[in-house]
């Protein structure tokens, strides 16, 4: 699967690559996913992956699999930021008015401290934010929301402690 990863004007910045099996899961790689390189003097801070066109309303998700799924589940466009790090720079372009961040629930915390972030940035700027997590679970290394389904999903869902260790969702 090959994604466009774009500035904030909706210039191509590099390209975000995700290797897939016959049946549509990550392909069992070292790497299954991979930023291509991008050119000398471009940043990846603020970018996404735009997966619809912005409306007023716009949700970022870290993953393009989560953000796929988000947006399936409510009909909202949703971008994909790709990581974590870069969930925290996202700049969403100027006619939004709410943006909802998707975020995952690993054990690092990292995913949540992202989205807690970029909440608070924007908000500052006086943009409309919520942050999405999905629901607790034990044993998970990392949880998205496109592992539940919708009617799972409380309007928002407090920080909590990192997952114990184990496999993800």
């Amino acid at each position: 699967m090959v994604s466009a990863v774009t500035s904030q004007e909706g210039r191509l910045v590099t390209l975000h690559r995700t290797y897939l099996s016959l049946d549509g899961r990550k392909a069992d790689v070292l790497a299954p996913r991979k930023l291509m390189p991008y050119p000398e003097g471009c940043k990846l801070a603020g970018c996404a992956i735009r997966l619809a066109e912005a409306r007023s309303e716009l949700g970022i998700a870290e993953g393009i699999e989560t953000a796929l799924a988000v947006q399936m589940m409510t009909g909202t466009p949703i971008w994909a930021a790709g990581s974590a790090t870069l969930l925290e720079t996202f700049d969403p372009p100027t006619p939004i008015e709410k943006l909802t961040i998707w975020a995952d629930r690993d054990q690092s915390g990292r995913g949540e401290k992202a989205a807690q972030r970029l909440k608070e940035r924007l908000a500052r700027r006086g943009l409309a934010v919520e942050v999405r997590l999905p629901p607790i679970v034990s044993n998970a290394k990392k949880v998205s929301i496109n592992c539940f389904p919708m009617r799972a999903m409380p309007p928002e869902i407090p920080p909590s402690p990192p997952l114990r260790k184990g496999g993800s969702c």
